[in-house]
């Protein structure tokens, strides 16, 4: 595991002997994703029992002028053995891109729940993607965000990305406002 992402970079307490030290981090209780005001927003989810875990991914898009807006999440979670869930990893993404030529222009990738101390580092690091187009994101996330300089779990919102023109095509335009 040494050296696969930034959370278990070399001297990482995820690499921390198990009885040594605290090594890990984060976890939170997590509610339901499905929000009632976006009935939409998310496929059936059936409530878990017993020794359980959950992926969930989200992507959002809207288009305003030539820009795509997008919000994308990505959980993981476990059933807790008190009851609920535990999130395990979360990070959440807001990206523009020009809905022409599909370049990354702005990302902003925010560590909501991670494991590890060292984890949050990873969002960071992500910039370099800025200026490459999307829909090459499936290879070009492990190019350029290899081993410790990305997060397995970042990493993997960010080559979803990649899903982003298709669902685009259909949607029209919306004026950009004219702040009157």
């Amino acid at each position: 595991m040494l050296n696969i992402c930034t959370g278990f970079a070399e001297g990482s307490s995820a690499l921390k002997k198990i009885g040594t030290a605290k090594n890990f981090e984060g976890e939170a209780h997590v509610g339901s994703l499905v929000n009632s005001e976006d009935p939409a927003g998310w496929h059936e989810m059936p409530e878990q029992s017993g020794p359980a875990m959950r992926r969930a991914r989200r992507i959002d898009i809207c288009r305003e002028g030539d820009i795509l807006m997008v919000d994308a999440r990505f959980q993981d979670s476990g059933t807790s053995p008190q009851g609920g869930r535990r999130g395990v990893h979360e990070y959440r993404v807001y990206a523009e891109v020009d809905a022409q030529t599909g370049v990354l222009l702005s990302l902003q990738a925010l560590p909501l729940i991670l494991p590890f101390a060292e984890c949050p580092g990873a969002s960071i690091k992500a910039t370099p993607m800025v200026g490459r187009k999307i829909n090459e994101f499936r290879d070009t996330v492990l190019e350029v965000l290899p081993d410790t300089l990305g997060c397995t779990h970042l990493n993997d919102v960010l080559r979803a990305l990649a899903d982003v023109p298709a669902p685009a095509r259909h949607l029209e335009p919306v004026p950009l406002s004219t702040g009157r």
